[in-house]
Order: structure tokens, then C-alpha cells, then sequence
């Protein structure tokens, strides 16, 4: 018998089942064997075992619980409030750090790009002495990328380097010595497979930057965004001179 059970005694109000959900007071105190004599106002006095009984709660009683149940019930809405907060700040971290990890891969191949024509123009001036304008592009460009302090400018200055290194190519194909030439040949042998790279990592760049911008446009984690300072991301664009590699021709 449960706590409620074995506290009733005589003038207590409580329920039973009879034939349906009855109300009653009990008469007396339970005797020996459990048994109380009920009073209904559907089938009088009778007796019941105290078992078969359920206490009704008083107006006291109910009052009494009232501040346990509101103190409840604020704490439930409090926690699921956090739980919405944390889960989607935390979906947003983990996506933006997924973008920030594709555009450093996009990165480490420009930067490979930039060793790459380093090591060509090196070559290529050695050979050559009389295309010193593009030379001065291709260090130019490099300059700027290295010293850009964002993404955006970034690929500008890769942008500007692309447009560079496709004249520096044509200089080698002007000059059939310089194709020969097993150092100019190897190093054109890498930049088309760093060319291939860059537009690998632009694209995985692209789906995971999408996939982010729609993430934060949507309802209600726009709300959020905008609140923690999280903005759309740029994407590469396939008729813009930053998404279009120059041809390397071996």
C-alpha cells in the first residue's frame, strides 16, 4: 500500500471504483484488516478496504503544490529555451567552421600555386630577359595576396595572379627552348595539377558555403545568425575571372 493508503483515516475524502469513479468520506479509522466504512452519496455507507481508496487532495493541499508546480513548469520552459539556444549555436559554429576549413583548403593550393610561379618566373626570367612586364604582374600579385587581410581581397589578388600567369604561359609557348627546358617542363607539369586542385577545393568550397548560407536564411536560425553575427559567404562564380583557371599547356 502506497503513502497515501496508509495515511487515511476517519473524515478524509477520497475515490473508489465502483462501478465508475465515486466519491466519498470515510467514517471511521481502518480496522486491523485495512477495512473502513465509506459514505457515497450514489450507495450510502459501506465498507471498503482502505486499498481500494484514493485520497482527495484538499483545497490546502492543492494550493500548497501550486508553487512546486509553477517553479516546475518555468524551469522546463527555461531548459528547453537553453536546449534551443545551445543547439542551434552550436549548429552554427560547426558549419561555419566547416566553411572556414573548405576555404582553407582553397588557401593552401593558392598558396602552392604562388611556390609554384615563384620557382617558374625564376625559371622563365633566367631564359628570357625581354617580358619583364609580366613579371612585375606576377609580383604584384603576389604581394597583394600576401598581404590581404580577408578572404574577398584574397581572391582578388588570386584572381589578378591567374590573369598574370596565363601571359606568363604564353611567353613559354613563344619560346619553344623554354617548353624544352626539363625544370620549365616540370614545373608546368605541377601547376596543372595544382590548377586542377584549386578548382576541386573552389567547388567543395562552393556546396559547403551554399549549404551554410541557406542554413542561416532559414527560420528560425536566421534569427539566431543575425543575433551572433553570422553572415552569408561568398561563393565562386564560374564567369568570374576568380573561377576560371588558366589552361597549362605542357
Amino acid at each position: 500500500m502506497d503513502g497515501e493508503t496508509a495515511n487515511i483515516k476517519r473524515g478524509d475524502k477520497v475515490y473508489f471504483d465502483f462501478l465508475g469513479i465515486e466519491n466519498g468520506t470515510v467514517m471511521t479509522n481502518p480496522d486491523l484488516a485495512g477495512y473502513v466504512i465509506v459514505k457515497s452519496p450514489t450507495y450510502g455507507s459501506h465498507r471498503r478496504h482502505i486499498k481500494d481508496l484514493t485520497l482527495r487532495k484538499s483545497k490546502e493541499q492543492l494550493n500548497m503544490n501550486k508553487p512546486a508546480i509553477i517553479t516546475g513548469v518555468a524551469l522546463s520552459l527555461i531548459a528547453i529555451v537553453g536546449l534551443v539556444f545551445a543547439g542551434n549555436y552550436n549548429s552554427l559554429v560547426s558549419s561555419k567552421a566547416e566553411v572556414d576549413n573548405a576555404w582553407a583548403q582553397v588557401e593552401t593550393q593558392y598558396q602552392r600555386r604562388l611556390d609554384l610561379i615563384g620557382n617558374l618566373v625564376a625559371s622563365v626570367k633566367g631564359a628570357q630577359g625581354q617580358e619583364q612586364k609580366v613579371f612585375g604582374e606576377l609580383a604584384d600579385a603576389r604581394s597583394k595576396y600576401a598581404g590581404a587581410s580577408s578572404s574577398s581581397d584574397r581572391a582578388e589578388a588570386a584572381s589578378q595572379t591567374e590573369s598574370a600567369l596565363g601571359r606568363l604561359l604564353a611567353i613559354t609557348e613563344n619560346y619553344p627552348e623554354l617548353k624544352s627546358n626539363g625544370t620549365v617542363k616540370d614545373l608546368m607539369t605541377q601547376l596543372t595539377g595544382t590548377e586542377d586542385g584549386i578548382a576541386k577545393a573552389r567547388t567543395d568550397y562552393n556546396i559547403t558555403a551554399k549549404s551554410y548560407n541557406v542554413s542561416i536564411m532559414s527560420w528560425p536560425k536566421n534569427m539566431f545568425a543575425g543575433w551572433w553575427g553570422y553572415k552569408q559567404q561568398a561563393l565562386f562564380k564560374a564567369d568570374s575571372g576568380a573561377a576560371t583557371a588558366p589552361k597549362v599547356s605542357l
